[in-house]
């Protein structure tokens, strides 16, 4: 399968390279999109798949921002948000934001894990009215170790992965030809806002990437062994560190 890398549809690109505690993220897309860091997020060099480090949550207080932008509002079209992720702690009774947008709980954009179902979960709710509701079942992830996950929009369907396996989705809500809502909100990377409270992502992101207006995967794939960059490459296996 040939996949793009930082193309043209690459709408945020966060190697989350940088000197050890750094708090400095910079967006590798063609927008550089200011991050902002709330908490001590940092880089840290000692954990990493590419590059220099990865960005280091601690799940209390930890997220990156960006301010809204028409680049976050999906609508009809289809969208891939992937990255590589790695669990310090999977207590129970916790949820590990990945990405949201949201302006309160009845407009919103969610993708976490709840580590009590063992269930990768995506919503989009609309002024109270769901456009979507889907979870990705037994993706049975483990502490200390990375894995790739992928969200994906083609058409009327909803994808996730878990390094590169289309996981099994039970639909509440079916995305069908449904138009996703331009919420006027900042984007957040490692944090889950949802019933007035913040949950937060304990552990590691890397190479966290958002496309719009295409659907990278649709079916089972290896994914990549190197840094997203300019290039149009075979995906292969992926290489990661302890």
């Amino acid at each position: 399968m040939i996949i793009g890398g930082n193309d043209s549809y690459t709408k945020l690109l966060l190697h989350c390279d940088g000197t050890d505690g750094s708090t400095i993220f910079t967006d590798s897309s063609a927008n550089n999109y200011t991050v902002g860091t709330v908490g001590t997020v940092q880089i840290d060099t000692a954990q990493k798949v590419f590059g220099t480090g990865s960005g280091l949550f601690d799940g209390n207080s930890d997220y990156l921002t960006l301010a809204d932008s028409a680049d976050w509002n999906f609508g009809s079209g289809d969208f891939t948000i992937d990255c590589l992720v790695r669990f310090a702690s999977l207590g129970a009774g916790t949820l590990h934001g990945i990405v949201n947008q949201t302006v309160d709980a009845n407009s919103l954009f969610l993708w976490y894990y709840n580590v009590d179902d063992n269930k990768l979960y995506f919503y989009s709710r609309d002024n109270e009215t769901y456009k979507a509701r889907y979870s990705g079942n037994s993706p049975s992830f483990v502490i200390n170790t990375w894995y790739h996950i992928a969200l994906v929009r083609n058409g009327e369907n909803i994808y996730m992965f878990k390094d590169g396996t289309a996981l099994t989705c039970s639909v509440t809500t079916a995305i069908s030809t449904n138009t996703l809502p331009n919420l006027a909100a900042n984007f957040e990377v490692g944090a889950l806002q949802t019933g007035g409270s913040y949950y937060y992502l304990n552990g590691w992101i890397d190479e966290l990437r958002i496309s719009k207006g295409i659907s990278r995967w649709t079916s089972d794939f290896t994914v990549p062994t190197k840094a997203y960059d300019t290039s149009t490459y075979y995906a292969r296996p992926m290489i990661t560190s302890d």
